[in-house]
């Protein structure tokens, strides 16, 4: 309490202005790797994602956040410069967004809950990213060291280490193998009928197992751009909507009618879930993206 008491101080205009302009940077830095990564993320066609957000809530979204983050550093100028407010901006800069995720992440746990790898990826992903804005306002904080911040980001490595643990210990199931799943479910297209606007498919979900299978999350993508047969989805793809949990009794299947608004199905159509349920065993995801089973087409040969 003491040390906070003492960190804490009057706020000169030149420490409000210093600070203004690093959370800025730091801002900008953020900012420009999202662009780089949705760039990769939709094959180079990031134009045709932003064509689809509407301006009025991208003009709201960037005020408020200008406004929260003009806040932020005016409260952050108040504490005296040097270590202790370099500790402050270190883990506020890397792990805000945690709580939220964490909340997003847990609050279904119980009914639906998560594997290790899925809670790990989808909490850690973005403080990932915040690495590279992070360091650099450390750097900047008028009274630090490099060695200041290298021990910091020991500390950080032990932080993650033990979240990591305690997802495993809490969180961890068995990991399939490709070859149960692609003999355990089959997903196989009987008709498509396509048109300017969209594409409409007629599909099924076979199950082949003695006991019911569950699919949780579940997601129906056309691919945007040619791929090689791989499962490489970017932001521009189609996707149909699906029930978050489908369930496939044994050795039967489901019919799903699916709609894509301009979509191409010859660059391939997968069904995509995590967690599946075969023959009564849970299974965590294994990748960011889940798992994935490519639809056999009309004219494709068994």
């Amino acid at each position: 309490m003491i040390v906070w008491r003492k960190a804490f101080h009057s706020m000169p205009p030149v420490s409000y202005a210093n600070v203004l302009k690093r959370s800025l940077m730091y801002l900008l830095i953020w900012v420009s790797e999202l662009a780089v990564i949705l760039y990769i993320m939709t094959d180079g066609q990031l134009g045709q994602l932003i064509s689809k957000w509407e301006r009025e809530v991208v003009f709201i979204v960037t005020g408020v956040v200008l406004l929260l983050w003009i806040s932020v550093s005016r409260i952050y100028s108040c504490f005296q410069a040097g270590h202790t407010r370099m500790l402050i901006g270190g883990w506020a800069g890397l792990f805000w967004p945690l709580p939220l995720t964490l909340i997003l992440t847990l609050a279904d746990s119980e009914n639906n809950p998560h594997g290790a790898l899925h809670l790990i990826s989808d909490n850690l992903h973005i403080p990932l990213l915040l690495v590279i804005p992070t360091l650099y306002f450390m750097l900047t904080e008028p009274g630090t060291t490099k060695k200041q911040v290298l021990k910091f980001m020991g500390s950080v490595g032990v932080f993650i280490a033990i979240f990591t643990a305690v997802c495993y210990c809490f969180y961890d199931k068995p990991i399939p193998e490709e070859n149960l799943l692609q003999q355990a479910i089959e997903f196989k297209v009987d008709h498509v009928k396509s048109t300017k606007a969209a594409t409409s498919v007629k599909a099924r979900i076979i199950n082949h197992t003695d006991e019911p299978a569950i699919l949780g999350n579940c997601d129906a993508i056309i691919l945007s751009h040619p791929n090689k047969g791989d499962f490489s989805p970017c932001m521009c793809s189609r996707h149909a909507g699906l029930p978050d949990t489908i369930i496939i009794p044994a050795h039967s299947s489901i019919s799903l009618n699916l709609v894509f608004s301009q979509a191409d199905i010859n660059y391939g159509l997968w069904l995509c879930f995590y967690e599946p349920t075969i023959n009564g065993v849970t299974y965590q995801s294994n990748q960011f993206c889940g798992y994935a089973i490519k639809a056999q087409l009309p004219t494709d040969t068994p």
